[in-house]
């Protein structure tokens, strides 16, 4: 297989999965505290992640 049938299948790939989403999941920017929805996990067994300031 070639390089370029190789790349072909592997941007074939990604393509699809930048296509899926789910609506449900908590996605939140790089370089964030992250989605309130990590917090409440952990809360709900008295733990905590970090203390935003």
């Amino acid at each position: 297989m070639s390089i370029k049938e190789q790349w072909r299948i592997t941007d074939s790939i990604t393509a699809d999965w930048s296509d899926l989403t789910d609506p449900g999941f908590p996605n939140y920017r790089a370089n964030t505290f992250g989605p309130i929805e990590a917090e409440d996990l952990l809360a709900e067994n008295k733990h905590t992640w970090i203390k935003r300031i």
